[in-house]
């Protein structure tokens, strides 16, 4: 590494660091809300780095808007250092879209009739967008030199308070479609 890359590394934080696992476990048992504060943390933190005029919470409301955007951000951080990373954003920000829309298709009741079906969909929409949001927490741990994400990888009191709602309803979900399907429930 360069001295100017390591340069890059001793500045304040430009995006939030979090360990992959701790970002799929808190956000499949937030139901996507833990997800949302990283990507208003890194926009919060990229405006106090550098300098530039966004609003963070309006980004932040609006995901499938900005983050192509903040991925092409990290990217550029990740250029200026003079290292490379394997990933695409335009790839990443098209599942997110595909995976945004079949839940929020589920959300409004499409597929409703077919209870086995629709749960299947749910998890594997919300499987692809753990994945994608995971990859993109991956080239951010990467920009900022923290790899695995040891800053911030430790499930604190407060994750934990957070995630209980989770951890009661996602087994509930998963005994009603299987119960749904052994009882022919449609």
């Amino acid at each position: 590494m360069t001295s100017a890359s390591n340069a890059i590394f001793t500045r304040p934080p430009r995006f939030f660091v979090v360990s992959p696992k701790k970002l799929a476990i808190m956000t499949l048992f937030t139901f996507g809300l833990y997800w949302w504060f990283c990507f208003h943390r890194s926009w919060v933190l990229h405006r106090q780095a550098s300098g530039e005029r966004v609003l963070p919470l309006v980004r932040a409301l609006f995901p499938i808007i900005f983050l192509y955007p903040l991925m092409r951000r990290i990217d550029g951080r990740i250029r200026q250092s003079g290292r490379r990373y394997r990933w695409s954003p335009l790839i990443l920000t098209l599942l997110y879209i595909v995976s945004m829309v079949s839940l929020v298709l589920l959300d409004q009741g499409a597929w409703r009739r077919f209870f086995p079906f629709a749960t299947m969909i749910l998890l594997t929409s919300y499987a692809i967008f753990i994945g994608v949001i995971v990859c993109i927490q991956c080239a951010i741990n990467f920009s900022e030199g923290d790899e695995q994400g040891l800053a911030n990888a430790r499930l604190t009191l407060v994750n934990w308070l957070w995630m209980m709602f989770g951890l009661l309803f996602w087994p509930a979900l998963v005994v009603l479609a299987v119960l749904s399907v052994v009882m022919g429930v449609t």
